[in-house]
């Protein structure tokens, strides 16, 4: 990165820093969520959004990945702006939520505290390995699952593992989009191509699981069979040493927006 972009890259996030506070969760993505105002209502409304977390934390690294790519597909800047800015008000909304369950409340903490070192590392312009870059998001993602888990356990319906397994869809395809611009940057990484081999993984073990739930009507089937598509773009282009990060990156927003119709299904479901 030049001297000049450098200089651009640090005024753009010392601009970020000073509206983050004011930007809405509203604005996030342009995706249909449940809940981007007021307070949160229930532990199924809760687990989407701890769920959403960990799609976010994946989508930060990718943003940021587009812009040191000088990728302008979609503003990766401005959308850089609003998902860390929705994943600080999420934040606010879930400890006020938890206040008092002393366990989740740690969690959200330690969650803080990782997403806050991720801040802190886009905040400069890449200095790292990309092995390194990849190991922070999923340690960072592994903080913000601990806390899934624990608020899916206190449920344990179908409907509350329907809204984990779909939500981590979710987290899947940021993640696939942030390893393919990591292998433009080096192929040969073997931590790239172990990230992938666990993103497929878990992309096939979540569509099996979500495959077999009692609670599957016919639109949750369809968004599922249009997810198994997308798994199967995905394999398919995982053979090839070259592709397109635009066309990636335009399958992987598809992949999100139906992981999270998805999710949203399940959350209905709940009756949340």
């Amino acid at each position: 990165m030049g001297e000049n972009q450098a200089e651009a890259f640090s005024r753009f996030r010392r601009d970020l820093l000073k509206k983050t506070a004011a930007l809405s969760g509203a604005l996030a993505l342009g995706l249909p969520m449940t809940i981007n105002a007021g307070v949160i209502q229930s532990d199924n409304q809760a687990l989407n959004l701890v769920a959403r977390q960990r799609m976010l934390i994946y989508r930060t690294f990718k943003d940021y990945f587009l812009i040191m790519l000088g990728i302008s597909y979609k503003n990766p800047q401005a959308d850089l702006k609003k998902t860390e800015a929705l994943f600080l008000e999420t934040q606010k909304k879930l400890h006020t939520y938890f206040k008092g369950d002393s366990k989740i409340e740690k969690l959200l903490s330690d969650l803080d505290t990782a997403y806050k070192k991720v801040l802190d590392t886009v905040s400069k312009p890449m200095a790292l390995s990309v092995a390194q870059y990849l190991q922070m998001a999923k340690v960072t993602f592994d903080t913000a699952d601990r806390a899934v888990q624990t608020i899916k356990a206190k449920n344990g319906k179908k409907a509350a593992e329907g809204i984990e397994k779909a939500g981590a869809l979710r987290a899947m395809s940021q993640k696939i989009n942030l390893i393919y611009l990591s292998r433009t940057i080096d192929a040969n990484d073997p931590s790239v191509k172990q990230a992938m081999s666990e993103a497929m993984g878990l992309f096939r073990h979540n569509l099996d699981v979500l495959h077999k739930l009692p609670v599957n009507d016919g639109p949750i089937k369809k968004k599922i069979a249009k997810l198994e598509r997308i798994y199967l773009y995905f394999d398919t282009m995982n053979g090839f040493s070259s592709f397109q990060p635009v066309i990636i990156t335009k399958k992987a927003e598809q992949m999100l927006k139906t992981a999270n119709d998805l999710t949203l299904l399940y959350v209905k479901k709940q009756g949340s």
